[in-house]
């Protein structure tokens, strides 16, 4: 069974994220969980049913301690402009903490906070 993590963020617990629309300028709604593998479960579920799904999880790069990081998104999502997914450890900063020019540039190598997973 699928567990279908929290609506509301906690800092102390939750290092992963799925956010999931049918429209790829809007995230839509966000959930957060504990474990990437609980992420993953929940972002395979949430794909039959919504276009725009993507996983996140905190890492930290260059001087970000804790971002946001998207590292995998949908087959609709890389079409709208994402490009390819490269996998967890590399992805493209969607944090506001972040100067646009970076978020906007390209993927960059990060370090995920979670080291468990």
């Amino acid at each position: 069974m699928t567990n279908h993590g929290s609506r509301e963020f906690n800092e102390s617990i939750h290092f992963h994220c799925v956010t999931y629309s049918n429209d790829p300028s809007d995230y839509g709604a966000s959930v957060y969980f504990l474990s990437k593998a609980e992420a993953v479960d929940f972002a395979e579920e949430v794909r039959s049913k919504f276009r725009a799904v993507i996983l996140w999880e905190r890492g930290e790069f260059e001087k970000y301690e804790d971002v946001w990081m998207a590292y995998w998104w949908t087959e609709f999502l890389k079409e709208s402009g994402y490009g390819l997914c490269e996998g967890r450890g590399k992805g493209w900063v969607l944090d506001e903490a972040v100067p646009a020019k970076i978020r906007n540039d390209s993927t960059v190598e990060y370090t995920p906070l979670d080291r468990n997973s």
